[in-house]
């Protein structure tokens, strides 16, 4: 019965995190997530080449197939009439799941930016049914002949249950599918589009290293709904390219209280989270503000801005505002708004990788094969 337990509650754990893999792979997954936190990050591990079984399906799913078969052979077990020849079975089989776990626990401990909680613990779980089934004493097919009739209809049991998983797993899909024939040609758009100077200011807010290969420049407006889903595709390609990316972000309200190329009111919101979280970012706490006046932007006219920002930093909610009717912030984002005009930005979101415009973004899956691309051409 421990047995049976545990292997159902790695299958919870392991179709949390499948559906995690396909919110990443589809840019609606959340800036911060349930199962990151201190040195576990599940962003990190489900965005990296290592996280797909095939392309397109999250290994966890494989892990949910391979569990609820574990549950399967513990329920033979408890039968007297099938014990022996499930013992040998859930040994062998628990001994390639060790195997497995150890293996990738060597990739996630050294090629990976963070761990994955919910792995371990599954982990863990595989390790000690094993070391149940071990514990069984299972008998040699010396001292007992292996019953074949037995092994037959376990390993169809097992096979159905674990088609039958891998089927679910594949369920919880729900992000939007993209013909194959629409990503090549968005993938070749990129590839093929000129390279345009964008500037790049030193003082602009951004993450990842100034000389690092790939730079993603983003003009946004914090209550542009596109924008949100933008800012979360890219949120996870860090974590795939580590040292190998930076992205810049660029302000572009859609609101003539700061964007002159606007001639009626669209997101009256817009110019003062530009302005709040410039005055974040001069306090080293644009990160914060970014992702809360994102996660909230529904909030935004409501709540305003600086209470937004406010409760995300730490900042107090009057300094944020004192300094965003003054005139750093204000120049800051006429600047920006300046440029993405010079660029021809007609609309938000729009990003610069390397110089080439991609308007509207991408999901996350096809930044990954385009990213892939420039740094095998060089580019």
């Amino acid at each position: 019965m421990v047995v049976i337990l545990a292997a159902l509650t790695g299958v919870v754990l392991m179709l949390l995190q499948a559906r995690q893999f396909f919110r990443l792979r589809s840019g609606t997954a959340d800036f911060n997530s349930y199962c990151s936190f201190g040195t576990f990050d599940c962003h990190a591990v489900e965005v990296s080449r290592y996280a797909e079984f095939l392309p397109g399906y999250p290994l966890a799913g494989f892990a949910v197939a391979y569990l609820a078969g574990l549950a399967v052979i513990a329920l033979f077990a408890r039968d007297v009439y099938w014990r022996r020849e499930a013992v040998r079975v859930g040994t062998l089989y628990g001994a390639f799941g060790v195997l497995f776990s150890a293996s990738y626990f060597v990739i996630m401990a050294t090629q990976l930016s963070g761990l994955c909680a919910f792995c371990l613990a599954v982990d863990g779980i595989i390790a000690t049914s094993f070391g149940i089934f071990l514990s069984m004493g299972p008998e040699s097919p010396k001292k007992h002949a292996l019953d074949n009739p037995k092994w037959m209809t376990m390993g169809k049991t097992l096979a159905g249950s674990s088609l039958a998983l891998l089927i679910l797993v594949k369920l919880l899909d729900s992000s939007p599918s993209i013909p194959a024939e629409q990503a090549r040609r968005a993938i070749e758009g990129v590839m093929n589009a000129p390279v345009t100077p964008v500037p790049m200011l030193s003082e602009a807010p951004s993450s990842g290293p100034a000389e690092a290969a790939i730079t993603i420049v983003k003009f946004s407006d914090f209550q542009c709904p596109a924008c949100k889903v933008g800012a979360q595709s890219i949120h996870p390609l860090s974590h795939r390219f580590p040292g190998k990316i930076r992205i810049v972000y660029r302000h572009f309200p859609l609101d003539p209280a700061c964007n002159r190329g606007m001639d009626r009111p669209l997101h009256p919101a817009a110019c003062q989270a530009a302005r709040v979280s410039h005055c974040a970012f001069r306090k080293g706490k644009f990160k914060e503000a970014y992702e809360a006046l994102f996660e909230h932007q529904e909030d935004l006219v409501k709540d305003g801005p600086a209470a937004i920002a406010a409760k995300a930093t730490g900042i107090p909610i009057a300094e944020l505002e004192a300094c965003a009717t003054g005139s750093d912030a204000q120049t800051a984002i006429a600047r920006d708004v300046e440029d993405g005009m010079a660029l021809e930005v007609s609309a938000t979101p729009t990003f610069f990788i390397n110089g080439r415009k991609v308007p509207g973004g991408l999901p996350t899956d096809l930044w990954i094969e385009v990213i892939e691309k420039l740094l095998a051409a060089g580019k």
